[in-house]
């Protein structure tokens, strides 16, 4: 379970120059903890979160998901993007809070309108399965684009499809096979296959 909660909820921001990121960089956890606490204290949104992570996955204390969702939630409350996404992944599961999945897609909303990647694949998916949201191939599309321009490997083979097959967007093979071909290029297998599938298609077009 730790493992699990360390891959999702990953601090993202140790760049900043702080006392707490020193010592989480030099792996010492509980002072890491310690330092984060004074700093979220202070209102900074980048440690609120980065405690609040420490407390879910447990790093230099006993995992405390309820107490680490408050300081994820100042965090996001504060307009920040990473903070906002990992909220509405907390209350979309009921993990240290009421389980409220309408609040969980707001949050998705802010995050991914902020750009966060993971909180506009989340919206997309939604959009284009009709799974808590109404289906909407438009809405799906606009949001896999945004996620595919970001670099999102998923996101740009789904968007390369929608291209290809017209769902949320007008037919055009060869926006389609652009898209395949950036999926392609970071190594996806399937997506390497459809480059050479349309590519032909698009020879027999000419």
């Amino acid at each position: 379970m730790r493992r699990f909660f360390l891959l999702l909820f990953c601090l993202p921001c140790l760049s900043w120059a702080g006392s707490g990121n020193d010592a989480f960089n030099h792996g010492q956890s509980r002072l890491a903890l310690q330092r984060y606490l004074q700093e979220a204290k202070a209102g900074n949104p980048t440690s609120q979160y980065n405690y609040g992570a420490m407390l879910v996955n447990g790093d230099g204390t006993r995992a405390n998901p309820k107490t680490g969702g408050q300081w994820i939630r100042k965090a996001a409350e504060q307009g920040f993007a990473e903070a906002q996404y990992r909220l509405g992944w907390m209350l979309e599961r009921g993990l240290g809070m009421k389980k409220d999945l309408p609040q969980a897609i707001d949050w998705y909303r802010k995050a991914a309108e902020q750009n966060q990647v993971d909180a506009q694949m989340e919206l997309a998916n939604r959009y284009f399965s009709g799974a808590a949201l109404p289906r909407d191939d438009v809405q799906a599309a606009h949001w896999y684009r945004e996620a595919a321009r970001r670099g999102d490997i998923a996101a740009q083979y789904v968007l390369g499809s929608l291209y290809e097959k017209g769902y949320g967007v007008e037919v055009d093979l060869q926006e389609a096979l652009n898209w395949y071909q950036e999926a392609a290029n970071q190594g996806d297998i399937a997506a390497v296959s459809k480059v050479r599938e349309l590519s032909e298609r698009l020879k027999l077009t000419r």
